[in-house]
């Protein structure tokens, strides 16, 4: 009885809070099929805009060579987050591509104003979530998958505005619950929930908890979609440490097609230039970009990286 509670009311619950368009697009990119992943990133800015989607949506149009489209669409994003970065480089790469010179010197202007992002320490974060939750011992075995059913359901009752207790109900779930089969799950929400649920996203948080999963959950549904959600984190908050750690790592997991383990090499890569390692980066995307026959997709994103980057 109780999984089939769970089923019926766990899911629908953290849907209130993001319909997930950004781990879609990005398991569409990650499957090389970018139509779709573009679908989703679209579908998610007319139903609900965020900084993120309009990214992510920017660097695949420009990924496919789409610069006219692309345009329009960081032209309307930045009408909607002036101040962003990565919105503003976008902006200028694609006028420049279009030969928009004048226009992609004003984004330039405009990027050299704007603050620098600051980059999440999450080593050093001033609260670790996981040992906050310490005091919450886990329950006998036996007796944790009820238990994480009934925290789902009693979950169900609270106001969808209090964030607060959703939090501390999926900490319990997690910290009581660890041997349960909604664990890894609650994680993954509440990883979510720490991005998505405020105007303020604590991407310290995030990180421990998608880590986790990936540590201690390596056979959960969510496992791969840990990999890119960290990828997305990483280059919003120019934590180019975390980008190397994590691509390094999803290297090591046997969920990928040769594909895109090799995009994960070039996401690596990325990350190596900007920790100023950067003959090692070329020397990685130049063997990339020499398998033009067996992953097609990837050696043209590395070849579109050694001229860019």
């Amino acid at each position: 009885m109780w999984p089939l509670v769970v089923i019926l009311f766990f899911v629908p619950f953290f849907a209130l809070y993001s319909a997930d368009y950004l781990a879609e697009g990005q398991k569409h990119e990650e499957a090389n099929d970018p139509v779709k992943a573009i679908q989703s990133y679209l579908t998610g800015i007319k139903s609900s805009p965020s900084e993120e989607l309009y990214v992510a949506a920017g660097k695949l149009l420009g990924k496919m060579k789409k610069y006219d489209r692309g345009e329009k669409l960081i032209d309307e994003a930045l009408k909607k987050y002036p101040e962003s970065q990565s919105l503003l480089k976008l902006g200028a790469l694609f006028k420049t591509k279009l030969g928009n010179e004048k226009d992609a010197q004003t984004l330039s202007d405009r990027l050299k104003k704007a603050e620098p992002a600051q980059p999440v320490e999450t080593a050093a974060a001033p609260e670790n979530p996981l040992l906050a939750a310490s005091s919450l011992e886990p329950l006998p075995e036996a007796q944790q998958a009820t238990a994480a059913a009934e925290i789902i359901i009693e979950l169900q009752k609270v106001d969808h505005d209090n964030v607060e207790v959703f939090e501390k109900g999926l900490r319990k779930l997690i910290f009581t619950c660890p041997k349960s089969p909604y664990a890894a799950e609650a994680c993954w929400k509440l990883a979510n929930l720490y991005i998505y649920a405020s105007a303020q996203p604590d991407y310290a948080k995030a990180v421990s908890f998608l880590e986790k999963i990936i540590a201690e959950y390596p056979g959960a549904p969510c496992f791969g979609s840990c990999f890119t959600r960290l990828k997305s984190i990483a280059e919003r908050t120019e934590d180019y440490k975390l980008l190397q750690k994590t691509a390094s790592q999803a290297q090591s997991c046997k969920v990928w097609s040769e594909e895109e383990l090799h995009f994960w090499k070039c996401h690596e890569a990325v990350a190596l230039v900007k920790l100023e390692k950067r003959d090692n980066a070329m020397a990685q995307l130049q063997q990339i970009a020499a398998r033009t026959d067996s992953i097609p997709r990837a050696a043209e994103y590395a070849d579109f990286l050694m001229k860019n980057l």
